[in-house]
């Protein structure tokens, strides 16, 4: 069965098995043993070389991610703190509530909403001949 697969993949590639023995021994035909030994070190350094610069890639893409992620956990505790210590009015004056800051941080609500409903206000108030 063994031959009969190879033989397929020599049809399929067009090679004769001369021409696969002297690409095997390489352009001399000749290769002793230790030609042979220097080409599989040479090769077995190349495919190891490979496989590390893959390996050093991977890491430094998942230390990137990492150093991100910290670097915005920081940039959200420091924004934490700083609304926290914030007072009512001044949470009003930015469009949110004390119960809200964690949210507003995190982005799980709109703060546009406090522009559209200072908007909103004054049509009405404008509706109603209170606004000039």
């Amino acid at each position: 069965m063994v031959d009969m697969n190879l033989a397929k993949a020599r049809a399929r590639a067009k090679i004769s098995p001369v021409a696969e023995r002297k690409i095997a021994l390489g352009p001399a035909g000749n290769l002793n043993e230790v030609d042979i030994m220097n080409k599989a070190r040479a090769e077995r350094a190349a495919l190891f070389g490979a496989m590390i610069g893959k390996l050093a890639g991977f890491i430094k893409n998942k230390y990137d991610a990492l150093r991100a992620e910290l670097h915005e956990r920081r940039m959200r505790r420091i924004a934490l703190e700083e609304l926290s210590s914030y007072s009512d009015r001044e949470l009003a004056d930015i469009g949110i509530a004390r119960g809200e800051i964690r949210a507003a941080v995190y982005g799980k609500i709109n703060l546009d909403r406090a522009a559209n409903d200072d908007a909103a206000n004054e049509n009405d108030a404008r509706a109603k001949g209170k606004c000039a």
